[in-house]
This record gives C-alpha cells, structure tokens and sequence, in this order.
C-alpha cells in the first residue's frame, strides 16, 4: 500500500482511539507474542511499511468489538437482523461487507474474552485483533471500507453488548437455515417451513415482532418475493397460539431442514431446552486473523485505547462459554467441517 494510503488510514485510527500494530504484509496471524500488552504504536506501524495493520479489540480500543461475517449467507442476513452501523469493511473479491464495528460500552459478562464463535459468525473483543483496511488479504486484494478506502464512513455506533450479542446468534442461526432456502423455493415448501419456524420460536417464548424480523429477515436474504407473506404467518401462528390452538414448531421444521441443522439453529439461540452454542477461543494465534492470548441506549463509557487489558478477576460462570485452547480449537474446526459437509438440506420433506 502506498504510504499516503497507510498515514491516511492511521490518521483515521488514531482519531477513533484504536491501539493498533503491525502484522506482515499479507498476513493475518501475528508473530509477536507479546501483542494484546504491548504499546499502542502508530511509528511503529509506519516504520514497519509494508505490513498490515491490526486492531486490539475491546478494551483497549474503546470497548470495540467486531463481527466477523466469513460466511455468504451470514452476510446476506446481518444487515437485516444486526444493530446499523456505518463503520464496515470488505475485501476485494469477496462480495458484501465482512466486518461490522461496534462500541460496546458495558462491555461482555466479566471473565469473557476472545472470540465467540457462533457457527459461521465471529463476535470478537478483548483478546481477539482484527486486521483493517487498507491491508493486504492473503488470499490476495485488499481490505476496503465501504464507501471510501482510508477510513470507516462513520464512528461505530453505541450498542448494549446483550443487544449485539443476541443479533449475532440470530444472525448464525439464519444464516444455517439460509443454506436451504433455495431447495424449499423449489419444492414449493417456503410457506411451511417458515410456518413451522414461526410456530417453534413463538413456542420458545419470543415475542411477535422479534419472529415477525427473524423470519422476514430469512426470507429476504434467500430472495423470495413473498416475504410478507412470509411474516403473516408469523401472525397466523400466534394467533393460534393465542387461542390454544394446535402449531406446527420444531418437528415440523426438521423435516424440511433436517433435524441437525434444527439441533444447531437451537443451540445457537439458546431454546429448545439447550444452552447457547458458543465457544470462546483462548491462548491462540490464529491463521483467520483471530488473536486470543489472551430500542436503549447503553451508557457511556472512558475511552482508554492505550490501557492494556486486565485478565479476568474470576473465572467465567458455568453458563458461560466454554474457553478452548489452541488444539481444542483445531479439533473443534475440524468437528465443524465435518458436521458442515453432513448438513446438506434433506431432499424431501417430512410427512
């Protein structure tokens, strides 16, 4: 990158409060152990030309997190079901926006730090880094903002972290049930599968409009031109729910989404009588560009981008994330790549 480019950007950064440091032009994953506590260090960014430039997230840039949006359909869904913000970024040859940015002043449950991986969506914070525009990806390209190149077109919005949190595993939940949407076009099954998911999140306890979002959401990532018809039977459901009347929920839906993508879609969101599927990836470097050595308006908080992190005072609750090591987290994607290739929509639906 041109040194304009990178004075520019870095100038942009440094007005946003963000520690950043440099990573090898091209790469992803740091060299440098010692990164989540080392000095915020803008020379050294430039000094290092060529090389990328990472972020710290959380903590010591202003309570910054990231999604993290690897994944086609992820990215098709989030602009309908995550919080607007207007600080985002792509990379060239990968269509739509990969990264969201968001403030978020209160920050995760105490002891959470790292990654928190919900399927085909990172939220990272505290412990995780993010390489920025105008960076170079390895696959080739570089990473832009979108609109314009050097800097994020606006300040990433103040969002509640419970919000973001909850927007996010909608978002990985859509995201699975995505993947069949075109096959239920095609069967002509939209009208039931969209029922039956109605009926099973209303069956979970959630209210009208929050399902009426969810599955509009659904429908309109997977192009169908009916999906207001689709929200209508958001309301049918509920109105069935109302008066006792018989829904069709979870059963139903695997049926035309096969029962292990519904088993992951209720883990994601926590209901179904399971907890939340997340993991938080720990002591790592990762090759995606993950470190981890480590409505309201939320409250306003310091911004204190050159503070290094304190490590967590207690370890997290049992609810919490399970925190995973290096090799666990090799193990678990090697897991996912396999469940992901056993997940193919069923050809048929159920009777």
């Amino acid at each position: 990158m041109t040194t304009t480019a990178i004075e520019a950007a870095l100038a942009a950064y440094r007005d946003l409060g963000w520690s950043v440091f440099p990573i090898l032009d091209g790469e992803k994953k740091t060299t440098e152990p010692g990164w989540p506590d080392a000095p915020n260090d803008y020379q050294r960014v430039l000094d290092a030309q060529p090389a990328n430039v990472a972020v710290r997230l959380g903590e010591r840039s202003g309570m910054l997190a990231d999604v993290d949006l690897d994944d086609a359909p992820a990215r098709a869904v989030a602009p309908l079901l995550l919080p607007a913000t207007g600080a985002v970024f792509g990379r060239d040859n990968v269509a739509g926006v990969t990264h969201r940015l968001y403030v978020c002043p209160d920050g995760p449950p105490r002891g959470q730090r790292g990654t928190t991986l919900m399927g085909p969506v990172e939220l990272r914070w505290t412990g995780a880094y993010t390489v920025l525009p105008p960076s170079r990806h390895p696959e080739g390209g570089r990473y832009r903002w979108q609109p314009g190149d050097y800097a994020p077109a606006l300040a990433p919005p103040a969002v509640a972290w419970g919000t973001l949190h909850r927007s996010v595993t909608e978002v990985a939940a859509a995201a699975l049930l995505l993947r069949c949407y075109p096959r239920w076009a095609t069967d002509g099954e939209r009208h039931l599968a969209t029922l039956a998911l109605a009926g099973a999140l209303l069956s979970e306890g959630w209210d009208l409009p929050r399902v009426e979002r969810f599955v509009f959401a659904l429908a309109t990532a997977g192009g169908d031109e009916e999906a207001t018809d689709r929200v209508d039977n958001a309301r049918s459901q509920w109105d069935a729910l109302q008066r006792g009347a018989p829904m069709t929920g979870w059963r139903s839906l695997a049926g035309y989404a096969g029962s292990d993508r519904v088993d992951r879609v209720k883990r994601l969101l926590g209901v179904g009588g399971g907890s939340s599927w997340a993991a938080i990836m720990g002591p790592s470097s990762r090759q995606n560009g993950v470190g981890g050595t480590p409505g309201q308006q939320p409250p306003q908080s310091p911004q204190t981008p050159n503070v290094a992190p304190k490590p967590p005072a207690q370890p997290p609750a049992p609810a919490a994330p399970v925190i995973v090591t290096t090799a666990q987290a090799a193990q678990q994607a090697a897991a996912t790549a396999t469940k992901q290739r056993a997940l193919e929509c069923p050809t048929t639906a159920a009777p």
